[in-house]
């Protein structure tokens, strides 16, 4: 940490501040404590070095519940849950894939989904975190202070995971590619290289958006920097999905705002091949071999996704259930494209619901960034919306969703361009009924 010897005791620091943080998140203000933990969420190289402390493996879990009692005992106005287009949605995302762990557990003998120990219900339950946790920040960050200063303690948080990365692999020897060049996963932990590098490929848009809007030299500055910094361990990760979902995300950005960056993505495609590092070039032309056949792990996808596609027409409507692919076919991880996953274990219900819900998410980007006349929240509109556009693209190559790691940040910043909808419209009726007032008034005068 800083040269200063600190790192080791970063996650006990936290450990005991994070009590401090309790009390005042359900006596005081739930803001304090979800500016706290949020920022955490894709800090898993710190999360879990507190595992070994008291109960430090439930530490977000414990936070949630503190929020929900902070959520009740403080609610505002008598409201506790707000109305917005994505309510039903997300029960419906949480009831069908609890439904598929009864599925699990009736035909696969994946155990007791009742039973809190159980591996699956534990997968489930991490799966549902993300939009719980858009609902807690949407019903409780409600001025646009806190909207602010939430986006950018995350925005800070990708700054030092670019930071993080650039500390180990700017010792490398990088001439061309090697397998162990991807054995770096940055502050993820347990997630790979590819979901590493789609987490820039996600984010690094917030602060490019905001860049174009703010008028302050010195936030401008920290927000180029920052997008600037996020593309070292975007390229360095060899991802070649993360590449496609950042080039998606750039264009919509150049077709919108920048005409300058279709340009630089002309070049780039005319003459990648110079323009791009060596080690680079080499791992996008591995996709298809000499003797024109996919490499390993290509390959390895199509034959998942026939898989996929094959237990899929057993139960079309359905599925087979949350997280009972691996069950199946016995194989670790996930399907490799988040679509073909919701729809073998989902359904198609399921898969309509994943899709409704990224077109809502671009809908009220769109919305605030045309509607709003805040630089602020115009530059999260337009972050965010090249954002989802990434994260479309992104995972057709993977699961860059449902991790929390990966997931937590967006369903926040969703809550947040939710939220400034919600001002804007607050402040369009509020000036009318102040126009009406003043009309009433002249009339009577």
């Amino acid at each position: 940490m800083l040269g200063l010897g600190l790192t080791k005791y970063v996650p006990l620091l936290l450990y005991c501040f994070s009590i401090l943080v309790i009390l005042i998140t359900i006596f005081r203000k739930i803001e304090i404590g979800i500016l706290f933990l949020i920022p955490l969420l894709p800090l898993t190289n710190i999360l879990v070095k507190m595992h070994e402390l008291p109960m430090g493996k439930d530490f977000v879990d414990i936070f949630l519940i503190v929020f929900f009692i902070s959520w009740f005992i403080n609610k505002k106005n008598n409201k506790f849950l707000e109305k917005t287009p994505f309510n039903i949605p997300i029960f419906a995302l949480i009831i069908i894939s609890w439904l598929g762990l009864l599925t699990g557990a009736a035909f696969l003998g994946t155990g007791n989904p009742f039973v809190l120990s159980n591996a699956a219900f534990l997968s489930w339950k991490n799966f549902i975190i993300p939009p719980i946790l858009f609902l807690i920040v949407l019903n409780n960050i409600k001025e646009k202070r806190y909207i602010v200063l939430l986006s950018l303690v995350m925005i800070m948080t990708i700054f030092f995971m670019d930071w993080y990365f650039w500390k180990d692999f700017r010792w490398r020897t990088v001439t061309q590619f090697r397998d162990d060049l991807r054995g770096l996963y940055g502050t993820f932990a347990y997630l790979g290289p590819n979901e590493f590098a789609s987490f820039f490929s996600h984010f690094l848009f917030i602060p490019l958006g905001l860049f174009y809007f703010d008028k302050n030299i010195i936030r401008r500055g920290f927000y180029l920097l920052t997008f600037l910094f996020s593309c070292y361990p975007l390229i360095w990760s060899f991802s070649r999905g993360a590449y496609a979902a950042s080039f998606a995300g750039l264009l919509f950005i150049s077709v919108v705002k920048d005409r300058r960056i279709l340009l630089l993505l002309i070049l780039l495609v005319a003459y990648w091949t110079i323009i791009l590092p060596d080690a680079v070039v080499e791992r996008i032309t591995m996709t298809i071999t000499e003797s024109g056949e996919l490499e390993s792990s290509s390959g390895d996808r199509v034959i998942l996704w026939k898989n996929a596609s094959s237990s899929f027409l057993k139960n079309p409507v359905t599925g087979i259930g949350y997280s009972n692919f691996r069950y199946t076919y016995d194989v670790h991880g996930n399907v490799h494209n988040v679509y073909l996953q919701f729809l073998v274990e989902q359904g198609i219900c399921g898969l309509l619901v994943l899709l409704y819900i990224f077109y809502l998410s671009f809908k009220h980007g769109w919305r605030l960034f045309r509607k709003s006349s805040d630089n602020f929240l115009k530059g999260l509109g337009l972050g965010f919306c090249a954002c989802v556009i990434s994260i479309m693209v992104s995972n057709l190559f993977g699961d860059r969703f449902t991790y929390i790691q990966l997931g937590g940040f967006f369903w926040v910043f969703l809550a947040l361009v939710v939220r400034g909808n919600i001002l804007i419209r607050e402040q369009l009726q509020q000036s009318k009924i102040s126009e009406a007032s003043g009309d009433l008034e002249a009339h009577r005068l």
